[in-house]
């Protein structure tokens, strides 16, 4: 993003009568290109179990078509429970990062569940706006 459409989006957001929480929101999303992190919950499906060994190899793969699309993983962990792993994850946005998962699941190897996460300050924000 231009300089020039940085500095009219600034002047733009603060002519507004937006709470602070919101300007804030606003300038660290669209100006300063902040993330969202997320939690990646997955199992694996019998496709995915029967070809375990290529596992380390898909998600190079899967690694591969998330930072294509701008998502990068933070940690992934094999774990046992009611999942198989976890994956955390930062991204621009909720669409990108459906795509990706969207891209991912449609090769039948495994199904996720996710979960957006706020860091410690973004909840200190949201709170203290309550």
């Amino acid at each position: 993003m231009s300089l020039i459409i940085k500095y009219i989006l600034i002047t733009y957001i603060t002519e507004f009568q937006f709470s602070g929480f919101r300007k804030r929101l606003l300038i660290d999303k669209y100006i300063l290109n902040v993330m969202s992190y997320y939690i990646i919950l997955w199992t694996l499906s019998e496709q995915g179990i029967e070809k375990i060994k290529d596992s380390p190899k898909r998600f190079e793969h899967v690694k591969e078509i998330w930072t294509s699309k701008g998502i990068k993983v933070h940690a992934v962990y094999y774990i046992f429970g009611q999942y198989d792993g976890v994956n955390i994850v930062e991204a621009p946005d909720d669409a990108s990062l459906m795509s990706a998962l969207l891209s991912v699941e449609s090769e039948g190897n495994a199904r996720t569940t996710t979960l957006k996460a706020f860091t410690y300050e973004e909840a200190k924000k949201i709170i203290d706006n309550l």
